[in-house]
Parts: C-alpha cells; structure tokens; sequence
C-alpha cells in the first residue's frame, strides 16, 4: 500500500511486497540527524506514562500530568517555569479530590489535556486497573486557578467510569468527556455542577469481547467546534458521529467516512486539531498516521497525506506504529507538528534501543513533509514513545518514556530505583523495559 500525490489530493495504490524492513538500524544515526532534548525529573518513579497532558499556560508556565499504574497511587499534576529547571508538584489528584487512601482505585490518570478560560484549567480524570475488585469512585471534572493552584472538583463521571476523552466549550459553559471503559458520552454544565450521560456511544465499550458481542475500541480525543458547540468522534468502522448543543442524542455525519480509501487497520483517529483560519479540524488515523481534513459545515472529509517517521513513509507495513496523540497547530497557523514513533536502533555502544521519537512538521499551504530528526538527551539516551506537545516561544515540550540503560545513571533515578518503583504495575507501553516518564524541551528546528 502505498500514497501519491495529485493536484486533486491523495490517491493510494498498491504495491509489491518489499523484503526490506525499516525496523531496526545497524548503527547511532549522525549527529545530522539528532534533535538533542532537555529533560526535566519530577522525581516521580511510580510515574509510568502521560497521555495528552502538556500545556502551556497563559502564565507561560508548562502543566503536564504524570499517570500511574501502581493500584495504591494517584496521578499527579506539575508546573514547569520554562526559567527554572525545577519541576513544581501543583497537586497529587487523590489528595486534591479527597482520596488519598487505598479503599478505592485511584484516580491513575489524566488521560485528556488541559484546556484554558479566564485564569482556569479544566482537565479530567481516570481510573488505573485494578485486580483486587475495589470500586472506583469515577472520574472527575477538574478546574485549576492558575495563580493559586487550588484544584476543584466540577463534575463527576459515573461510578466505576474514568474520563478518557474530553472537550470544553467554554463559550456555552459546558465540558464534555467520553468514559472508560463504557464509551458513555457526558455533559457537565459548569454553571449547575450536574454532569449527565447523554448516550452509551460505543456500545459496551472495552469491556472485553469481541466487536461481534458489542464491544469497540474509544475514541481517544473529542473534536469540538467553537462556531456552535457541536462536539465530534469517530469509531473503528470509520463513522464520525456528532453531538450538537441543545439536541437530545448524537446522530452521524453523513458522508465522512475514516474507513474504506485503502485504508486498513482502525480506522477511528487517534488525535485531532481545529484550525481556526480555515475553520476545519485536522486529524491523524489511529493505525498508519495518516493525515485527514474535516469540514463539518461542508461535512466532508479527505486523507492528504502519510506522516509517520521517515523510515515508514514509503512502506505501508504491519510493524508501522500507531499514531500518537502528540499533534499539535503550530503558532503559524500554517504548520502541523508530530512527534511520531520511529524504528528502533542500535547505539554506538551496542546498546538496542526499542524504539525512537520523530519530530514530523507539515507545512499546509505547500503540503511539504520533513522528519526533522530523532530526539535525544544529552547523557546519550533516546525518548522511545510520547503521547503528548505543547509548544511555546520556539521550543517544543513534551513528556516522553526515556530508556534507562542499567549500565547508564542518568544522574537521576537508576535503572533499579524504577524497577522497584514499577514492581507492582506499569504502563502496557513499557511492559518488560526499564523507562522513566519525564518531560523534555527542545527547539524547532
């Protein structure tokens, strides 16, 4: 499978088998080829992932959320004085909701971003897995008062269900989030505190099973447009569905489609960005990192072009990562950045790194691709996933799993420091590796 080019779009045709695998490179790439990162230790080693958290605040401060698997801890909230290469705690989120005892699984998790309006953050929460059958309180609405840091509860999923997809419209007052592991569609009013279930949108959600016994992967990221408040996601068969402010139950977008065009894989996108010039969103497909827009006035929507690390582009092949949700409008208005998962490599000291993160830039008027290189810290390890960016004054910040080689001290945590802080449970993103999850900053190339 494979992507061309036209003056109409993007067509995609079929092509041969190819015995070469872009897999795994022989050697450490050039030095051409290096974005060299900074990082930032939260000194947090139950910390195990970050998805979709990182922001930048009108304070010019970076927010970002550190999740954890451990069933008996809560994820936390961080602020970064971009001046200052401290991390600041803002808060512990079982803490700050009144849970900080082991009765109940914790809130693990802010699995959605950080949205502003006048001074405040609202964000969400989500539930870590549990094998001992405690209950779980549900998830929660959240605000932060940027210049106090005090964190309120504003609304508050049903039980056992964790906020795993969010958007706010702020114009109307209103937060919307999708649940784990249900798929239920909610709605807060931030001017009642009532949070109310709209509709169950993914049948029975994650529950396990199979599709044929209602079961269907969520949508990670809600798309909402700020002309009239309707709110948007897409399933796995490829439909994009809609809620409209004030109607009574969500109904479909006639004509727009994910699935079909070659495309295989889920076809439900992973991450998604309005365009305020245009007044469309742009979006990347959850399997393939495929780059699509959507007009929901016009109600159409169109692939343009195949995005992932460079070693991918011309291969359509089963081992290409999934798309990440680290994609972000650049201040231009103009450019789309991506931090893409790449291949893995073998380091100049014969270490195998398991994979590595691409910094992907779009240009839209000119439809111009460039993989701007691999990051990198300083001490010489690689960032091997992310699923977060947020950008600010020319530097990109983004919270990644870093590789801790035992035979490397990273001047911070060892290798066996989190390995005995990850005994109990981890991210399925690291399963069987030693990483630590921190944030990191590097410039726009």
């Amino acid at each position: 499978m494979g992507f061309e080019m036209s003056g109409t779009g993007l067509t995609i045709f079929r092509w041969a088998h190819r015995s070469s695998n872009p897999g795994v490179r022989k050697t450490e790439l050039g030095t051409d080829k290096i974005l060299a990162a900074e990082l930032f230790d939260a000194e947090f080693p139950e910390g195990d992932s970050n998805y979709n958290c990182c922001d930048v605040g009108s304070d010019g401060n970076v927010y970002f959320a550190l999740a954890t698997h451990h069933p008996y801890k809560h994820a936390r909230l961080y602020r970064l004085d971009p001046s200052s290469p401290r991390v600041e705690l803002v808060a512990d989120i079982g803490e700050a909701v009144g849970e900080a005892g082991d009765s109940l699984v914790p809130h693990g998790k802010i699995h959605v971003n950080l949205f502003e309006f006048a001074g405040t953050f609202h964000t969400a929460t989500s539930r870590s897995l549990d094998p001992s059958n405690r209950p779980y309180s549900g998830g929660r609405f959240l605000e932060l008062d940027i210049q106090t840091g005090g964190l309120r509860v504003v609304g508050a999923a049903p039980t056992d269900e964790g906020i795993l997809s969010m958007a706010a419209d702020h114009q109307r007052a209103r937060l919307y989030g999708l649940t784990w592991p249900s798929g239920l569609l909610l709605s807060c009013d931030l001017a009642t505190g009532v949070t109310s279930t709209i509709d169950r949108v993914f049948g029975k959600g994650e529950r396990g099973g199979t599709r044929a016994l209602g079961s269907a992967p969520i949508c990670r990221s809600l798309a909402l447009d700020p002309r009239d408040g309707a709110v948007y996601w897409s399933d796995s068969r490829g439909r994009i569905r809609a809620y409209r402010f004030g109607s009574d139950s969500p109904e479909s977008v006639p004509g727009c489609r994910l699935s079909g065009a070659g495309l295989r894989g889920r076809a439900i996108w992973r991450q998604i960005v309005w365009h305020p010039r245009e007044r469309v969103f742009y979006g990347i497909q959850d399997r393939h990192s495929v780059l699509f827009r959507f007009d929901p006035h016009q109600e159409t929507l169109h692939p343009i072009d195949h995005i992932p690390a460079s070693q991918y582009r011309s291969h359509r092949s089963t081992n290409e990562p999934r798309g990440s949700l680290a994609f972000r409008l650049a201040p231009d208005g103009e450019t789309l950045y991506y931090l893409a998962t790449g291949p893995s490599l073998v380091a100049g000291d014969g270490r195998r790194v398991r994979r590595t993160v691409h910094f992907i830039t779009y240009h839209l008027p000119t439809r111009q691709y460039r993989d701007a290189g691999v990051l990198r810290l300083s001490d010489g390890r690689y960032p091997v996933y992310c699923q977060s960016m947020a950008i600010h004054d020319q530097l990109v910040y983004a919270v990644c799993w870093i590789e801790v080689p035992s035979s490397l001290d990273s001047g911070g945590r060892s290798a066996e420091a989190i390995r005995r802080a990850r005994a109990i449970a981890t991210s399925s993103e690291s399963e069987g590796f030693v990483e630590e999850v921190s944030l990191i900053r590097f410039p726009v190339p």
